[in-house]
């Protein structure tokens, strides 16, 4: 698999966590991005697999209280298990286990 195909499963993975936890808060799309300090378009972008600045991943995971790297972690343990796999439409599927078991367990290893 290209590594633009596992960039782009990755980020998807990312933004269904984001999403997740944001949604979880009972928070807007706006309500959110005034919190993190990025724009709703920032927000929008970033749980819809759309790259964002590193500073807008930050704010993001602050924002929802995520230990980034154990975010990242959750990403490069879904890849290995195979959760990211060119589906038969020519599209990028993840596995929705991996992301269940990333949202339980973003917030460990807080410094």
């Amino acid at each position: 698999m290209s590594g633009a195909v596992h960039e782009a499963a990755a980020l998807a993975f990312l933004g269904a966590a984001f999403r997740a936890a944001r949604e979880r808060a009972g928070r807007t799309t706006r309500e959110a991005a005034e919190l993190a300090g990025v724009s709703p378009r920032v927000v929008s972008h970033a749980e819809n697999g759309k790259p964002v600045s590193a500073i807008s991943f930050l704010r993001l995971c602050r924002l929802h209280d995520v230990n980034p790297f154990a975010l990242l972690d959750a990403v490069a343990m879904h890849r290995r298990e195979g959760g990211f796999h060119k589906a038969a439409s020519g599209g990028v599927s993840r596995g929705t286990t991996s992301v269940t078991r990333c949202n339980s367990s973003m917030r460990e290893a807080r410094p």
